[in-house]
């Protein structure tokens, strides 16, 4: 792992461990939003998960604002600001106030968060154009160390002081900030450009592709809605579940933990057996979709903490071969100069899932009981397959077409250029 990762450009390095503080600050204080409304705020569950809804909505705002700013306004002034005004926010809320203040900055905060993971994948493709899966990888499992090492100490914080969690993450935004000038402030985020591999459209796209490039992007940022859906069940049906089951709180965050080890420890297996079966990044994504439904079927029928477990590593397993295959294959639909917005469509998928995930998989575990909530879930990562499989075959019909229409459009020049 680590031979890989000295192996990498030093700019991508550096790339990625800026990733790593941004995200351990985010999730320092993520899992104690809902927290402190209900205990500091004393805010009702309803009302908290409601203005969680709303953070959500208005990062999915951001993710296309800051990919459309990342393209069309400057690109290091958008990354400074995803880190900055969060930054504020989580000062002020340290400082505490009442729920008005808490509401505003907390809401600024989603929005401006949005950018932040709209543009980091936008960000790896300019300094490194001929990453490909990599740099897809590189920023999974960044993000995904920093998630573990940020929710572990993020929680001892906060059991001693709401506020400390807060004033820490912003140190982490403000140490983000300064890595960054002093490191980007002479240089530009832009690599050399190289072929992509993998490329599979034409470029520059013939007219009657562009719909069907978007349509496409479409398709794939609803696949990671509907299958984050499920995945954001275990963040609110699953825990449910176990106090039921009368477990222990340890053994639900134990679960994440091996969901953390598995990505980190499991990532230069799974790349290697990548490489020895030749997997195309769509054949990744079809086969890590198929997978998502065999974890959802588990976890439905798990009756006790070992079916859990199992459900979580095959779920894992599915991620691993899902999340980073996505961006990746989105850059593929990008034309240049419009990595940013793109990368914030398809980002906007996951947070659509985030936001609608916990409101309709709480009503149903509440109203329809247990294992309807749970077979919901697999219908949604039924219907994910179906989306990544529909990307595909739209892809193929795209790429055949776009020579025929360029050939088409050409002759018709000619034909109009003739005496």
């Amino acid at each position: 792992m680590f031979r890989t990762f000295s192996s990498l450009p030093p700019q991508i390095r550096f790339f990625a461990v800026l990733i790593f503080i941004y995200h351990t600050g985010v999730s320092f204080i993520w899992p104690v939003y809902m927290p402190y409304m209900t205990r500091k705020l004393e805010l009702s569950v309803a009302l908290g998960g409601t203005l969680l809804s709303v953070h959500y909505a208005l990062q999915f705002a951001g993710n296309l604002a800051g990919g459309l700013l990342f393209d069309r306004w400057k690109a290091k002034t958008t990354i400074a600001l995803s880190s900055a005004i969060p930054m504020l926010c989580t000062v002020a809320i340290g400082f505490g106030g009442g729920v008005a203040a808490y509401t505003v900055c907390f809401m600024l905060l989603g929005f401006f968060s949005g950018f932040f993971y709209a543009v980091i994948n936008a960000w790896a493709i300019r300094m490194w154009p001929s990453g490909g899966r990599r740099n897809a990888n590189l920023v999974y499992v960044a993000l995904n160390v920093a998630g573990a090492v940020g929710t572990a100490l993020g929680g001892v914080t906060a059991a001693f002081s709401y506020s400390l969690a807060f004033w820490i993450n912003a140190a982490f935004h403000l140490a983000f900030l300064a890595l960054f000038y002093a490191y980007f402030r002479s240089r530009s985020l832009a690599g050399k450009t190289t072929k992509k591999p993998d490329s599979q459209l034409p470029a520059p796209p013939a007219p009657n592709a562009a719909h069907g490039n978007w349509t496409a992007l479409a398709l794939l940022s609803t696949g990671l809605m509907v299958t984050w859906f499920m995945y954001t069940q275990w963040l609110t049906v699953v825990p449910a579940i176990f106090q039921k089951l009368q477990l222990p709180a340890y053994s639900y965050n134990l679960l994440w933990t091996i969901n953390a080890v598995m990505v980190v420890g499991a990532q230069p297996i799974v790349s290697k057996l990548i490489a020895k079966w030749r997997l195309s990044l769509k054949a990744q994504l079809i086969t890590g979709a198929c997978i998502f439904i065999v974890s959802s079927v588990v976890m439905a029928e798990a009756a006790d903490y070992a079916g859990f477990v199992a459900a979580m590593a095959v779920m894992t397993l599915a991620e691993m071969l899902v999340w980073p295959s996505v961006p990746a294959l989105a850059a593929d639909y990008a034309e240049s100069g419009k990595e940013g917005f793109v990368q914030g469509v398809v980002a906007g998928g996951p947070t659509a899932g985030r936001m609608l995930g916990p409101i309709l998989g709480g009503m149903l575990f509440e109203h329809a009981g247990q294992t309807a909530s749970l077979y919901a879930s697999t219908a949604c990562t039924l219907l994910g397959a179906l989306c990544f499989f529909t990307f595909i075959a739209l892809g193929r019909r795209t790429r055949q077409a776009a020579p025929q229409a360029a050939a088409n459009t050409e002759s018709a020049e000619r034909r109009s250029a003739a005496p």
